[in-house]
């Protein structure tokens, strides 16, 4: 029993580009394979759309989810940031390049608590002047704004706890 045959008209351009397609591309044996697979590609794409989606669609659910996660956190931090520089304004602390630097270095929570020397410990060409500039703003930070906290104690994994010589600094966001 012989196959139906279908009759497609097209103008003599289209043929020459999809035949020029079918010979630059070696996926295709002849312009007839190329049609009949373009036109399996496009029924099961329309299918896998109107039926729900295949498996790729349930990795698709899952990066939506975490994209929607990191979004929130993101927002959520550009929020505490813009409350910080707000306050920092408001109580005259000067927000330049220092100020900037100190708040990306300083840690979140009294537990990470760091001096001023742990946090610029990589920075050995500061030297005491630079440090002594960064305690004054860390001090007007502390003294204008409710988002950075200052200690003296410092608390060991065990649980011991000891008097620091320098203050620590932290965030409390």
């Amino acid at each position: 029993m012989a196959r139906p045959q279908i009759h497609l008209r097209v103008s003599e351009d289209q043929k020459n580009r999809w035949q020029t397609y079918v010979e630059e591309n070696g996926e295709y044996d002849t312009l007839t394979d190329l049609i009949r697979t373009s036109v399996e590609r496009e029924i099961s794409d329309v299918t896998t759309t109107q039926g729900g989606g295949n498996a790729d669609s349930g990795r698709l659910d899952t990066l939506d989810e975490r994209t929607d996660k990191i979004l929130s956190r993101l927002s959520t931090i550009e929020g505490a940031l813009g409350d910080a520089l707000e306050a920092m304004h408001t109580a005259g602390v000067e927000v330049d390049d220092t100020t900037a630097s100190l708040w990306n270095k300083l840690p979140e929570g009294g537990d990470n608590a760091q001096t001023v020397e742990e946090m610029m410990e990589h920075n050995e060409a500061m030297g005491e002047r630079g440090l002594a500039k960064y305690r004054i703003r860390l001090e007007q930070l502390f003294n204008s704004t409710n988002a950075v906290k200052r200690t003296y104690i410092r608390r060991e994994n065990d649980g011991t706890e000891y008097e620091l010589q320098h203050p620590a600094y932290y965030k409390d966001v």
